[in-house]
């Protein structure tokens, strides 16, 4: 109706000023506006509109140039505003029948959908893991409730190269852990002790979920969770400090590890001075080897692995390559 309105107005307009061509002018105004609906006729025009009454002071001028002049005809204004709020009316109910639409749609297709991705996702997890327990350097796993954590020939899978019979850089691991086992890596800056610790952790969890493990040979036991504390952070934005951090992480192991958990500390106590750190990752190794704790143990204080392996009844776990 709005359009129709303006377009009656314009063949109005063309029959009062004897121009039968006449077209709405739109222009873009300033920050980023727009004058539009203008009537824009030459200024001798205007001139000779102005002397035979034609134009009035109900004609506002909008903008000129040196040849043109472009006024706000009488009436057009209301019909512009009346034709805004049409168009925003349609807008928004647009946007409710869009939003009906949708919503319909989900009510309809959004279980058959969540199905068949989750069915896809799922076939696409076991083919990929299929895949892996087939290439060189992989193997599935036997896991069994109580049994020792043996793996030869195991490394990060991360470091798995690309062209196995292309040989590299990559020198694999040993190791065997008993129930209630613990392993203390100590050893020069990048000599390799958070790859092995991180691999044991990964070997764990890519087992218990029924995926394969990069080792030669792989015997894991059932585990009920893997607690870690591994590299430096911090949460400054908390208050709390890297020390303060990597002691809530081992706090959580020391409180919920049980004799079927693996825990991975790894350089636990480096957030604060030696003597405290000795003592910190002392006293929770002590811990939890008293409660059975099957343990990876990795740290820089040399004279701490020497007395783990001098003073205290550790279980047996040895590491290997």
């Amino acid at each position: 109706a709005a359009d129709a309105a303006l377009a009656g107005k314009l063949t109005t307009l063309r029959t009062l000023l004897r121009k039968p061509t006449l077209d709405w002018k739109h222009l873009k105004g300033g920050q980023g506006g727009q004058l539009e609906y203008l009537v824009e006729v030459t200024k001798n025009e205007a001139e000779g509109l102005v002397r035979r009454g034609v134009v009035d002071a109900a004609w506002h001028v909008a903008s000129e140039t040196k040849d043109k002049r472009r006024f706000f005809a009488p009436g057009v204004a209301a019909l512009v505003d009346a034709l805004k709020v049409a168009r925003e009316a349609a807008r928004l109910a647009a946007d409710v029948a869009w939003s009906k639409f949708v919503a319909e749609l989900d009510d309809a297709l959004s279980a058959p959908l969540r199905a068949v991705f989750g069915a896809v996702a799922e076939i696409d997890a076991l083919r990929a893991l299929g895949r892996s327990g087939g290439e060189p350097g992989w193997c599935w796993p036997d896991v069994s409730e109580g049994a020792a954590l043996e793996l030869k020939d195991f490394a990060h899978p991360t470091l798995a190269p690309a062209d196995p019979e292309a040989g590299g850089a990559l020198v694999p691991n040993d190791v065997r852990m008993d129930v209630g086992g613990c392993v203390v890596l100590t050893g020069p800056n990048t000599g390799g002790k958070s790859s092995v610790a991180r691999a044991l952790g990964l070997a764990s969890v890519f087992a218990q979920a029924g995926a394969p493990v990069f080792a030669s040979k792989a015997t894991l036991p059932c585990r009920d969770a893997v607690f870690t504390r591994m590299g430096a952070a911090d949460a400054l934005a908390e208050g709390k400090s890297t020390f303060l951090h990597e002691l809530e992480c081992a706090a959580v192991a020391l409180e919920h590890a049980t004799a079927r958990s693996l825990v991975i500390l790894d350089e636990l106590g480096r957030g604060t001075s030696t003597y405290d750190g000795v003592a910190v990752a002392g006293a929770a190794l002590d811990a939890l080897v008293a409660r059975g704790v099957s343990t990876v143990f990795v740290t820089h204080y040399h004279d701490l692995a020497r007395a783990a392996a001098r003073d205290r009844p550790l279980p047996r776990g040895e590491c290997g390559r």
